[in-house]
């Protein structure tokens, strides 16, 4: 499911990777997992969802590069 968010996320079809997104998150919620739903909620204007998502990041033993990646997307909403 992430391979094929990340596909519909690299061709803009923002729906399609929020989908995709979702059900990765749903069969294994990891940091990574959790950072791509929520670019994929920012690109299609879900500010909120995007943050709960990206706490979700912030809040896990994700490694600092993606933290620190979260909290600039954080900044962006």
């Amino acid at each position: 499911m992430n391979e094929a968010g990340k596909a519909a996320m690299f061709d803009k079809r923002y729906d399609e990777a929020l989908v995709a997104f979702t059900r990765a998150v749903a069969l294994d919620p990891t940091p990574g997992h959790y950072f791509n739903l929520g670019v994929a909620q920012y690109q299609l204007g879900q500010c909120a969802a995007a943050l709960a998502s990206f706490d979700r990041v912030l809040d896990s033993n994700a490694d600092q590069a993606l933290k620190e990646k979260t909290r600039k997307m954080k900044e962006r909403c």
